[in-house]
């Protein structure tokens, strides 16, 4: 009989589930009364800079006077 405790929902991942659960029924209606206000965006495009490793926090100073 396998063991039942590993296919128990873990409380981070209901979390997610109910985040994105109700996000996708609010965002229709927060798109709706966006189009309906007339808001245009001005914005075209995003630069992403996502910067993996380096040295850790306490070795970019000095500590020393």
């Amino acid at each position: 009989m396998p063991n039942q405790a590993n296919k128990k929902l873990a409380r981070r991942s209901f979390l997610k589930i109910g985040a994105f659960g109700a996000a996708g029924f609010t965002l229709p209606q927060l798109l709706q009364a966006e189009a309906k206000a007339g808001i245009k965006s001005s914005q075209k495009s995003v630069i992403l800079i996502y910067l993996v490793g380096g040295p850790p926090h306490q070795d970019m100073f000095d500590l020393k006077p």
